[in-house]
């Protein structure tokens, strides 16, 4: 198989069109159906769905995507490793993460690292912990930021930080004058949780059930912004880690209160990729920053 084809391929996969993937590689829509069917010709299966609205990966398709996806990746290792003889570190680093990690840590970690690696460029997706992990899995990603996963043998953790779940409250809060709360005393409190059945909200449903505790909340959400807002204008409270919410922290006066669990402070994030891939330079280099961007912003 020719670098070409699966790189052809791959993009039209992933874009889910013959000509986005043209508009993206700078080629002709002809040049890349030509790739794609040398490789059907080859395997003598269709590897494509053409659908009227663009096209979908056949079930064979999925196979060989995996494998563009880890050739792809092995040679831009090579041509990584090669620029770091000359004393370069250069090439493409693909994250997934967290949402929490948009508002602060993931935009001064790339700032920072693209000062003084200017030859690196970044492509970021955000997702949530689950969707993180099958990323990573299917190569789609060589790093995934995500919370307190459960891994699984296909997966290795590069580093991981102690990320407490915290209680924050506005300044005017009841509460906003304790050092320390428990789940049973939040119950009595309006709620602004996180959505979804993994990352934080999955270990605070964890700890009600323990403790047969029911939280009510009156928000659900996926937008850390929209939690913190809440606390600020609602007077609710926020369960979230220390460092989603630093921004709000300092400029809006937030107050970040311990909860006596043992469960939420066993929380963390971490640094998660496939254990048969050896990460590019360029990527070991940025997991650096990130890690003590979160050490930073923890203290």
């Amino acid at each position: 198989m020719a670098d070409n084809s699966l790189r052809y391929f791959a993009a039209v996969a992933e874009h889910g069109s013959i000509r986005k993937a043209a508009e993206l590689l700078h080629v002709a829509q002809s040049a890349v159906s030509r790739q794609v069917m040398k490789l059907e010709d080859e395997f003598g299966m269709r590897l494509l769905e053409r659908l009227p609205r663009g096209v979908r990966v056949t079930f064979a398709g999925q196979i060989i995507l995996r494998h563009a996806r880890d050739h792809l990746g092995q040679i831009e290792r090579v041509r990584s490793e090669i620029a770091a003889l000359k004393g370069l570190v250069r090439g493409v680093v693909r994250i997934y993460a967290i949402e929490a990690l948009t508002h602060e840590v993931l935009p001064n970690a790339i700032a920072q690292f693209s000062e003084r690696y200017p030859g690196v460029t970044f492509n970021v997706s955000i997702a949530r912990t689950g969707e993180i992990l099958d990323a990573v899995r299917e190569v789609q990603t060589d790093l995934g930021f995500v919370f307190s996963p459960q891994l699984d043998a296909a997966l290795v953790c590069r580093f991981r930080m102690r990320a407490p779940i915290m209680a924050l409250v506005s300044p005017g809060h009841p509460l906003a004058k304790v050092t320390s709360v428990t789940l049973a005393e939040l119950s009595a409190f309006p709620i602004a949780l996180s959505s979804g059945p993994l990352g934080s909200r999955g270990l605070i449903d964890a700890a009600c059930r323990q403790g047969d505790i029911q939280l009510a909340p009156i928000l659900e959400t996926n937008s850390m912004r929209l939690i913190t807002q809440l606390v600020r204008t609602v007077g609710g409270v926020a369960l979230l880690p220390r460092w989603a919410a630093s921004i709000s922290l300092r400029t809006n006066g937030l107050t970040a209160i311990r909860i006596r669990n043992r469960l939420l402070n066993s929380a963390t994030v971490d640094a998660v990729a496939l254990r048969s891939r050896q990460l590019l330079p360029a990527v070991d280099q940025f997991q650096n920053f990130v890690r003590a961007e979160l050490e930073r912003l923890g203290e």
